[in-house]
């Protein structure tokens, strides 16, 4: 499989959106399970600190530590990934609890992403069609 970073929603996703393949969810998961294709989730580890590593970013704000701000999602309360933020450098920063609009900033620099509910498209894509359509 040439991107086993793709569980088999996204691979579904793709054979809709650049192959014009229409199949369910549940047939790429079975062919997916049938082929042993296995996603396999894979962050950077410089993804949030790469301007923080810029030389001319800490000259120009010394003593800036960089912030990771997220939810109280598991991935993001548990030891490994605190202690990957220290290893960088970086501070913690979490919603409060049951205060979901302290996390809508952070939501929202997704949404740059292919949306299923927006039928595949990128939110500029959605918006795009909308207005050739008006």
């Amino acid at each position: 499989m040439e991107s086993s970073d793709k569980g088999y929603r996204r691979i579904r996703d793709d054979l809709d959106r650049y192959h014009g393949i229409k199949v369910n969810d549940k047939r790429v998961l079975r062919i997916c399970r049938k082929k042993g294709i296995k996603s396999t989730i894979k962050y950077s580890n410089n993804g949030c600190t790469r301007q923080a590593a810029n030389p001319q970013y800490i000259a120009e704000n010394p003593g800036a530590k960089p912030l990771c701000h997220s939810d109280r999602g598991f991935q993001y309360t548990n030891r490994i990934f605190h202690a990957k933020l220290e290893v960088a450098g970086m501070t913690q920063s979490m919603s409060r609890v049951a205060k979901c609009i302290d996390n809508g900033p952070m939501e929202g620099s997704w949404g740059i992403r292919l949306q299923r509910n927006l039928g595949v498209l990128t939110p500029m894509e959605k918006y795009e069609q909308y207005l050739a359509a008006a």
